[in-house]
């Protein structure tokens, strides 16, 4: 014999819906939104100081674009823009999405194309200055959007056409975690035909370092270099892909990890090896010297 007495809210207190004052339209296939949502969603940043980061980029720009960057790394994926009739021009639209919008974005929306012979179940998109509104199916999603400009990420990525080296996804991301186990910080040192996968210590000296791991994995390069990433960037970019061959690029310590079949890549900034490591390596390489 339970009894509970609970309090209410007049429904008349309770916040008016808000309206959209013509807004721009336009429509995209659940699946494919999911699905450039879910590959770039890992690169959103969570510092509080950054809000204009805190949020996924949709941009209309001639193509549709998704992008997400904390600083560190970049995320992006492109589609075809889409098709929002005669009565709107889609030339050039940013909407700065929040992040837990796109989390419940990515919980409501279907991430596999309907059946054969079926039509794609489409989300209605209608923006304006400061709000913006998802209908899929019968579920309404207003929010509001995150005000500012986003930074010009194209300025961080690789210009370089030619991929230093094509790696089987699966192998690589098995390896990072691997080193991960012991190690934040991961060396790649790119060879004529083999990659060579080892923990690196990078960052505060007085971290305690857990041990070493060593790793490689037979890959052609087009030369010798070397770059070292966080693990957990280089994991989690690897993660939000399904491609299984990816191409890596390195340039000026940035690396950029790219899918052409998906028009997604992924772009990670180097970490700074420490002198002490320098002088190690030099040790380890040149025994001879080191003892003149």
């Amino acid at each position: 014999n339970v009894k509970f007495k609970l309090s209410t809210l007049d429904p008349e207190d309770f916040p008016p819906f808000s309206r959209l004052k013509d807004p721009m339209e336009f429509e995209l296939d659940e699946a494919v939104l999911h699905s450039m949502l879910a590959r770039t969603t890992f690169a959103t940043s969570d510092d509080a100081d950054r809000a204009i980061l805190n949020g996924s980029l949709l941009q209309l720009n001639g193509k549709l674009n998704i992008a997400a960057c904390d600083g560190r790394r970049l995320g992006l994926v492109e589609a075809p823009a889409p098709d929002a009739g005669q009565e709107f021009k889609l030339d050039k639209l940013d909407l700065i999405l929040p992040s837990k919008t796109v989390r419940e974005l990515l919980r409501l929306l279907n991430p596999t194309p309907t059946e054969e012979g079926k039509p794609a179940r489409k989300v209605k998109i209608a923006a304006t200055t400061n709000l913006v509104q998802f209908t899929i199916g019968d579920t309404l999603i207003l929010s509001k959007l995150i005000d500012g400009k986003y930074p010009n990420f194209r300025q961080i990525i690789p210009t370089g056409e030619v991929p230093l080296a094509s790696i089987q996804r699966a192998d690589l991301l098995q390896a990072v975690e691997r080193v991960s186990l012991v190690a934040d910080a991961v060396l790649l040192d790119f060879r004529k035909q083999s990659l060579l996968i080892s923990s690196s210590r990078v960052g505060d000296s007085k971290k305690e370092v857990m041990g070493e791991a060593n790793d490689s994995l037979l890959c052609a390069s087009t030369h010798d270099t070397t770059i070292i990433l966080g693990t957990r960037y280089l994991r989690d970019a690897l993660n939000a892909t399904a491609a299984e061959e990816i191409q890596f690029f390195a340039e000026k310590n940035v690396a950029m990890l790219k899918s052409p079949a998906e028009s997604w890549l992924a772009v990670i900034a180097g970490m700074n090896v420490k002198d002490e490591e320098k002088k190690a390596a030099k040790t380890e390489t040149k025994p001879a010297e080191a003892k003149k």
